[in-house]
Parts: C-alpha cells; sequence; structure tokens
C-alpha cells in the first residue's frame, strides 16, 4: 500500500498547485481509504476516471481564474490612461486624477500585471519584451516623422492632427520605454520551474 500512496502522491501534481496545497492530504486519504475498503484495483479505476474528469476542470478553472482578474485590471488602467489621455489632448487638466488612479493601480499591482504579460515559455520572455518595446519604438518613432513633417510642411495644424499625434505618439513611446525596461531587467535564461 505504500508504493500505491507514493503513485498517487506523485500523481497529484496534475493538479494546479494551489489546488493541490489546499486539498492534497484529504485527496490521499481518500485513496488510501478506498485501497484499505475496495482492493487496489477498484481504488485505481475511481482514481482514473476521477483525474481524467476533474484535472482537466481544475486546470481550466484555475486558468480562467488568473485571466479573468488579469484582464479586468489590465483594461481597467488602460482605459483610465487612455481617458486621461482624451482629456490632455483637449487641454483639460480634469483627467489628472484619472491619471493618479492609473499610476496606483500599475504600482500596487506591478507583481500581478507581469504575471500576466509573460509568455507561455519563460526562456522568451526577455526577447519577447524587447521586441515588443521594438514595436512601440517604431511606432512611436512613426508618429514623430508624421509630426515632424506636419510641422515643416504645414503653417497651421488642425486640432485633430495634433490630437491624433498626441493619442499615438505618447503611448506607444510609454510602452516601448516600460517594455525596453522590462525586458532589459529580465535574465537572460531563467530557471526551471520546480514543481
Amino acid at each position: 500500500m505504500q508504493t500505491e500512496q507514493r503513485v498517487y502522491r506523485k500523481l497529484l501534481v496534475l493538479y494546479p498547485k494551489a489546488f493541490r496545497q489546499e486539498f492534497a492530504a484529504d485527496l490521499a486519504q481518500t485513496f488510501s481509504d478506498l485501497v484499505h475498503d475496495d482492493g487496489a484495483p477498484s481504488a485505481w479505476r475511481r482514481i482514473i476516471v476521477d483525474f481524467a474528469v476533474s484535472v482537466p476542470r481544475s486546470r481550466l478553472e484555475a486558468i480562467m481564474k488568473n485571466q479573468r482578474s488579469n484582464v479586468v485590471l489590465n483594461t481597467l488602467i488602460v482605459t483610465l490612461f487612455v481617458a486621461w489621455l482624451g482629456t490632455l489632448a483637449l487641454g483639460a487638466v480634469v483627467g489628472l486624477p484619472l491619471l493618479a488612479v492609473a499610476v496606483v493601480l500599475g504600482v500596487t499591482q506591478r507583481s500581478r500585471l507581469a504575471r500576466s504579460l509573460q509568455p507561455e515559455r519563460p526562456a522568451s520572455l526577455r526577447r519577447s519584451r524587447l521586441l515588443t518595446a521594438a514595436i512601440f519604438g517604431l511606432i512611436a518613432l512613426g508618429t514623430i516623422a508624421s509630426w515632424i513633417y506636419h510641422i515643416n510642411h504645414y503653417k497651421h495644424l488642425g486640432d485633430t492632427t495634433v490630437m491624433v499625434h498626441n493619442l499615438i505618439g505618447l503611448p506607444t513611446l510609454v510602452a516601448a520605454a516600460c517594455y525596453l525596461v522590462a525586458g532589459l531587467r529580465t535574465p537572460r535564461s531563467t530557471p526551471s520551474p520546480v514543481a
């Protein structure tokens, strides 16, 4: 029975970490009781069916819970920032509280935001961040070049032209700087996770 118990405990790694931390001891005890009451073959049949149903469900629930909360947080911060940019482009400083709330959320929730931006393979995290910085940087440079062209070729710039350049150029410049710093601070190789 000790061997079966060890094998079962090793199979518990299929569940998400939070689930294992909360229920591993109870699951191991239930398995032990099943083996004692019904015998090993019957216990393993029941456990295999349980694994087939509960492992995918618990993994999916963990992913959905994490993604849903991160999407809401990211959307809120971006919406506040864009709303602030909208008030700035119109010449109003009324939107400064929006910027303050976005900055406070970004600073206080930075670890959650960083985890939500991680790609599937940790080894490519640095490269992914630097590539994203380069893309945002090219967009920002294109906006700056367009701004310089408009200044040199037109005597008067319309409000729409100014607003469009500000709404595209400023966020992409900030995003490029943030991704560049994050990419440079990311280690070149990440240690493999311990299960």
